[in-house]
């Protein structure tokens, strides 16, 4: 189930890029920039300042919705003029996908590019989808990476390192108590599976969103460091090729209204310049690796 795909990227992997955002993913991340990401089904936007009320939505919903109760059909999509309604998620066979992404090989062949595998968590789709996908990717030349939130079963990821992907691997924090109540799940499977990449042999970029108010807060108790320093303690002990710390930012919270779904509560906020570069000098002299911010 394929929620957007993105051509010509410059981030989320090296050089240029066709970014592949799945539909579907196992956490509900409190600050999550792509909401609609977070279900498998099919899901539409709509945009009530776009609408004449013609009716024409109405007129082919399955679900006699209209504009405001309509369920992901998407018969809607196609018959409004207007672009009041707008789709997300499709179902697309991982033979299509791969002749997609091949479209811009020469770009990547240019730039040392490639197609990121991004969600949601591409992982959680069918089991073989992405083995095939990979498959054929590789059969292509084309350079893959999959950046991953970690939630799933190991053998998800054993099953893939045959085709030797770059793995963009969320590190969001140590607590897993903090991790449950900002995304609904612990991190014990995450951690586990990171371990486990790392003494594989993996290529793995370990990704960290900085979260204002979550992981990035000045610690009240004297002599206890704050989360995201803990972080950079234990992120030492993985031979990973980069860490990025990625800063909170708010740009999708209108998706959440689009989509008929109501954004958490949060008082979240962007660290600033200065102290995301601070954070980048003290996750360096951690863990002696490559750190960026953004990325």
């Amino acid at each position: 189930m394929i929620n957007n795909i993105q051509r010509y990227g410059i981030h989320d992997g090296g050089g240029i890029r066709t970014v592949v955002f799945f539909k579907g993913c196992p956490l509900r991340c409190k600050w999550c920039h792509n909401p609609e990401t977070q279900s498998f089904a099919p899901q539409t936007a709509f945009y009530p300042e776009r609408c004449a009320g013609c009716g024409a939505c109405a007129g082919v919903c399955n679900s006699g919705g209209g504009p405001e109760g309509c369920r992901g059909c998407g018969r809607c999509w196609d018959v409004c003029c207007y672009r009041a309604r707008e789709g997300a998620g499709r179902e697309i066979s991982p033979e299509e996908l791969a002749g997609i992404i091949a479209r811009d090989t020469p770009f990547y062949t240019y730039s040392g590019g490639g197609a990121t595998l991004s969600g949601g968590e591409p992982l959680s789709q069918e089991p073989g989808y992405m083995d095939e996908l990979l498959s054929r990717l590789r059969k292509l030349g084309i350079d893959a990476a999959i950046d991953a939130c970690g939630a799933v079963p190991w053998e998800r990821f054993e099953n893939l390192l045959p085709f030797a992907p770059v793995f963009l691997y969320d590190f969001k924090t140590l607590d897993p108590a903090l991790h449950k109540e900002f995304t609904g799940r612990d991190n014990a499977e995450i951690l586990d599976n990171l371990e486990k990449l790392c003494k594989a042999g993996a290529a793995v970029k370990l990704r960290v969103p900085v979260i204002g108010g979550v992981n990035e807060y000045a610690c009240e108790r004297p002599g206890e460091k704050p989360e995201i320093e803990k972080m950079a303690e234990y992120a030492e002990r993985f031979p990973v090729q980069e860490i990025a710390l990625l800063p909170y930012h708010n740009t999708g919270s209108h998706k959440w209204a689009r989509f008929g779904m109501t954004e958490p509560d949060n008082e979240f906020y962007t660290p600033a310049a200065g102290r995301m570069e601070e954070l980048a000098a003290i996750w360096r002299a951690q863990t002696g690796r490559k750190v960026v911010v953004g990325g």
